[in-house]
């Protein structure tokens, strides 16, 4: 039996924006882009069931529950 390979992190993101349906869709993708480009060791994971942020440990994780808006929370 062949075993299914693992997702990068990062793809887990695009497998996880590309079923997501928010009204905000494109600026949670813009911050995306932003918070990744600002750092090359800045890494992304779907972690608490959201993209979120990490390097060396967690960093920020979206809010997405509320659909009028987006938060990005630091911790």
């Amino acid at each position: 039996m062949a075993k299914t390979p693992k997702l990068s992190c990062t793809d887990a993101v695009n497998d996880y924006m590309n079923q997501l349906d928010h009204p905000q869709k494109a600026e949670i993708e813009a911050v995306r882009s932003i918070i990744l480009k600002a750092n090359p060791k800045i890494a992304e994971h779907v972690k608490w069931n959201v993209p979120s942020f990490y390097y060396k440990d967690d960093l920020a994780a979206f809010h997405l529950r509320p659909k009028g808006f987006i938060q990005l929370v630091i911790v």
